[in-house]
């Protein structure tokens, strides 16, 4: 059995569109830690208020909102790109952005390298937010192009190896900045992260467009519309009908409750992890190679034998098998805190913590894929669902720090280890309600 998971997951992992979707993950990963944390370290190193540094966490509004303007994509196309390479029509408006909103982020990046920001500090937080903003709507975008690329049976492992490629992106982003601004300054760290990124568009230009057909069902209908009621049929088309959809679905308020809570105790401990870790006693250095390098690649193996499983025992079973072991690997840090400083323990922590967090994350990423599967409304409704996930990460990360100081770590961790409940019990009642046959085993294409 497991030698068969196996081979169906290597065959899988070295397919075209499959290894394509990685490398997009990757691009897509490297800006989120360079407008958060990252930033956040270099404007402390600037000897900036802390009430001024603490601004970096905004930057993650835009991924919760993306759903209000990502619709624009639908209809209109960035004048400049379009001018320079679609004056024939043969690229849609959906690869057009996605060129345009990492030649902006690289760009931006680029701009960021060269401000003081004890000088510029309203020129950088006018930099920073346009990157969000660039970053959020790629993502869209690429989530989308996921699905446009992926038959169903691909969708866990395309999944898998998009999370795999955007951990790889994170980790290229942080390490290297803090390897780059050691010797040379803050400002190597984002001019480089700026060049990756304009490699970037220059790859997705290279890349087949699978939008255009989608788009032309889209402007057809708009199209055909009276000019006086144009902008009321691009309304109706792009974000009235695509929530209208969701909506006719059996069971899309559990969905949306089970976007919003599935990661909970994640969520609730938030950017905590490595406080916990110093207050234990391990440096920097310590938590850099356990937490950030060895728990990556952990993430990247969970992610990828979720992949594999999923086909096989039924998306279902994999959302409820990593929401429990996710949370027994969640509790283990109430026993960490008991243990103290002890490098074996804290390895063997992040290995389960990082694998059965790779493991739920492809399985709720793969089950957003399935629920906007098959209709020409996937940018939208992939934008609001991520969105929806987004506002769970903030809605629960701002209680992290208050427990911790009136209640104790044990405390936090136990409340993190109780929020997997509510997901898990959505979880059993789609299933067993059966109202999705994609739950159950797959293997052929719907």
């Amino acid at each position: 059995m497991i030698d068969f998971i196996i081979r169906g997951t290597l065959s899988l992992c070295i397919k075209r569109n499959i290894v394509i979707i990685g490398l997009m993950g990757f691009f897509a990963g490297l800006p989120l830690l360079m407008c958060g944390p990252i930033l956040a370290f270099w404007l402390s190193q600037s000897n900036l208020d802390i009430s001024i540094v603490s601004f970096a966490g905004l930057s993650s509004i835009p991924y919760a909102l993306k759903f209000l303007w990502v619709p624009f994509i639908e209809y209109k196309s960035p004048p400049l790109l379009n001018y320079i390479f679609n004056r024939k029509k043969k690229i849609s408006n959906h690869k057009l952005w996605l060129i345009s909103t990492q030649l902006i982020i690289g760009i931006s990046m680029i701009l960021l390298s060269q401000i003081n920001p004890l000088n510029n500090l309203k020129f950088l937080v006018f930099l920073v937010f346009v990157i969000s903003v660039s970053a959020a709507t790629q993502e869209s975008i690429m989530l989308a192009y996921d699905l446009s690329r992926l038959n169903s049976l691909e969708y866990s492992m395309g999944e898998a190896m998009r999370t795999s490629g955007y951990r790889l992106g994170m980790l290229c982003s942080s390490v290297s900045s803090l390897y780059l601004s050691s010797s040379y300054g803050w400002g190597a760290s984002y001019f480089c992260i700026g060049i990756l990124l304009i490699f970037g568009s220059i790859f997705s230009m290279l890349l087949k467009d699978s939008f255009l057909s989608r788009q032309t069902i889209v402007l057809n209908y708009i199209n055909s519309s009276d000019k006086k009621y144009k902008f009321k049929a691009w309304i109706l088309r792009s974000i009235i009908d695509p929530i209208s959809e969701i909506k006719n679905k059996e069971g899309w308020i559990a969905i949306f409750i089970l976007t919003f809570i599935y990661k909970a105790g994640d969520n609730l401990v938030g950017n905590l992890h490595n406080v916990f870790y110093t207050s234990l006693g391990f440096s920097k250095i310590e938590i850099a190679e356990i937490s950030k390098i060895f728990g990556t690649f952990a993430t990247i193996i969970g992610c990828i034998f979720s992949g594999g499983m999923i086909n096989r025992i039924g998306l279902g079973k994999s959302l409820i098998y990593g929401c429990l072991t996710h949370a027994i690997a969640t509790y283990l840090y109430v026993i960490m805190y008991g243990i103290g400083y002890n490098k074996f323990a804290l390895y063997g922590l992040i290995f389960l913590e990082h694998f059965t967090g790779g493991f739920r994350t492809t399985a709720l990423f793969t089950l957003r894929m399935y629920i906007c599967q098959n209709n020409i409304y996937s940018v939208t409704q992939m934008a609001l669902l991520s969105s929806i996930s987004t506002m769970g990460r903030s809605s629960f990360s701002i209680w992290s720090g208050w427990i911790v100081k009136y209640f104790g770590w044990k405390t936090l961790f136990t409340i993190a280890t109780l929020l997997s409940v509510p997901g898990l019990v959505i979880v059993l009642y789609i299933s067993l309600k059966k109202k999705y046959s994609f739950l159950q085993p797959r293997t052929s294409i719907d």
